[in-house]
């Protein structure tokens, strides 16, 4: 959309200075724009202590971040991961299952650009004691050319989030 507007669409057409986006930053922070517009409660980059022992003392230890934490859901609290992929892979089950299991949350779910994850459904996990983590993939489509059509786009995104 910026290259578009000032003539630079073309790279071989015209020389400029050059500049590197961060997309999966870029689309981590614009899902969270996306529930804070639409006046979900959303925390980002939640933190999720965890600490070390030594002996029988904990230390403190370091922590993970989930993208977001969404509350106050018609289905309940979720977890959101943004992951801008083109597929999800078992090591990004693994840390969702982990943060619901930190947590206690049992929703969580991937958000992907739309289109590049082919198989969109939902995973279950199943503990031993028969406690469900189930893991949904929403879709935020990035084919918006100007801002009112990103707008629309991160709406839908929260409210099919919003009513999951």
């Amino acid at each position: 959309m910026l290259l578009c507007e000032f003539g630079l669409a073309d790279g071989a057409d015209h020389l400029g200075t050059g500049f590197v986006v961060n997309l999966e930053a870029l689309f981590e922070r614009t899902v969270v724009c996306a529930f804070r517009e639409a006046g979900i409660d959303v925390a980002a980059k939640h933190p999720l202590a965890y600490g070390r022992l030594q002996g029988t003392a904990e230390a403190s230890g370091a922590q993970f971040e989930v993208d977001a934490l969404c509350r106050g859901l018609a289905g309940g609290d979720m977890l959101i991961d943004a992951k801008y992929k083109r597929s999800i892979s078992s090591a990004n089950l693994h840390q969702m299952v982990a943060y619901s299991t930190m947590t206690g949350i049992r929703r969580a779910a991937f958000v992907v650009p739309a289109g590049m994850v082919a198989d969109r459904r939902s995973y279950r996990f199943r503990s031993p004691s028969g406690v469900n983590i189930d893991v949904q993939i929403f879709e935020l489509a990035t084919d918006a050319v100007d801002v009112a059509q990103w707008r629309a786009n991160a709406s839908a995104l929260a409210e099919a989030v919003r009513y999951a």
